[in-house]
């Protein structure tokens, strides 16, 4: 007899919010790292993750999330940051903003793109838990958390996702390409 939330159709089911510690992050071994790109109507997004991949549980541990970022001053902070010590994969939408990264010292690479990996990716990150700490990644959190399938003016659910504010989710899904895939989809 609960009061009912939302629809009933988040796409992320297994989502764990909580804290995760520094202790932890310290013991965690295979970091992946992923860019979406925007600029003006949607944010650049870097999102850096461990994957374990014993318990396949993805660890979202850092964000950058900002708009009017250009990809010098996104590859500043990412050297900042100091996460040049693993590649970024990259949107493959956009070779000149890999190129420019990659001419400002970051270690960036194209994903992996076909007809249907949109929803193949989906569905792999589906069926992992995704431990996400709103405090490191309260962007992240937030589409996580919110990202739903639309439903019809009856009510009910419909399959095809929307590609809109999914920013962060993007960025999850390159920076695991070689995971989801196979080693050799990267460019």
């Amino acid at each position: 007899l609960g009061e009912a939330v939302g629809t009933g159709g988040e796409v992320f089911p297994s989502l764990e919010v909580r804290e995760i510690t520094k202790a932890e992050i310290d013991n965690m071994e295979y970091i992946y790292q992923g860019v979406d790109f925007g600029f003006a109507a949607d944010p650049a997004c870097f999102i850096r993750m461990c994957y374990d991949r014993k318990h396949e549980t993805i660890y979202l541990l850092d964000e950058i999330y900002k708009r009017n970022l250009s990809n010098k001053a996104l590859a500043d902070e990412i050297e900042e940051r100091r996460y040049n010590d693993y590649e970024v994969i990259c949107d493959c939408a956009e070779p000149k903003s890999i190129a420019d990264l990659r001419d400002n010292g970051v270690h960036a690479r194209s994903c992996f793109k076909s007809h249907g990996c949109v929803a193949y990716r989906t569905k792999w990150l589906q069926h992992r838990k995704i431990v996400i700490d709103p405090r490191r990644t309260p962007n992240a959190h937030r589409e996580f958390v919110n990202y739903s399938y639309p439903v019809d003016k009856n009510g009910n659910l419909l399959s095809q996702l929307v590609d809109k504010d999914n920013h962060s989710i993007d960025a999850v899904a390159y920076g695991l390409t070689r995971v989801i895939f196979s080693k050799n989809c990267i460019a």
